[in-house]
């Protein structure tokens, strides 16, 4: 029965149909956490980082390629060499919040601890008037 319980629990991860991860959380709250240490991840991929902007402060690293195909451990080897460990408060941003929410289960089953995941995206943040930067290359 265990065994039968981990197993819904994962296809549910990749369907991302549940939530593992540690919170979703708006603008405000990214602000706060970031000024706090928290590090906020941005996994979109150049082309979109070039049309929008970032968050300031933001490490970009892509998770899904233009195609949607992606690396998690090539990923979780990226943040490594980004500083970003295990236990550090991760905010995970993307264009709108749906790729961050798949991205933010799959690191949580990873045994990151503290991970949370940006409602709407860059593009909440931006309709909110909310600073972004284009000097990040």
């Amino acid at each position: 029965m265990k065994k039968l319980l981990i197993i819904f629990m994962f296809v549910g991860i990749l369907l991302g149909n549940e939530k593992i991860y540690k919170s979703d959380i708006g603008n405000n709250q990214l602000q706060e956490m970031q000024k706090k240490g928290a590090v906020v991840v941005d996994v979109r991929t150049p082309p979109e980082w070039d049309h929008l902007g970032i968050v300031p402060g933001s490490k970009l690293i892509t998770f899904f390629n233009e195609r949607g195909a992606y690396d998690l451990e090539g990923f979780i080897r990226g943040l490594k060499k980004a500083g970003v460990g295990k236990k550090d408060d991760v905010i995970i941003i993307c264009r709108s919040g749906n790729r961050s929410v798949h991205v933010s289960n799959m690191l949580t089953s990873k045994g990151f601890s503290n991970i949370y995941n940006v409602q709407h995206g860059i593009r909440g943040w931006i309709r909110e008037g909310k600073p972004v930067t284009r000097n990040f290359y």
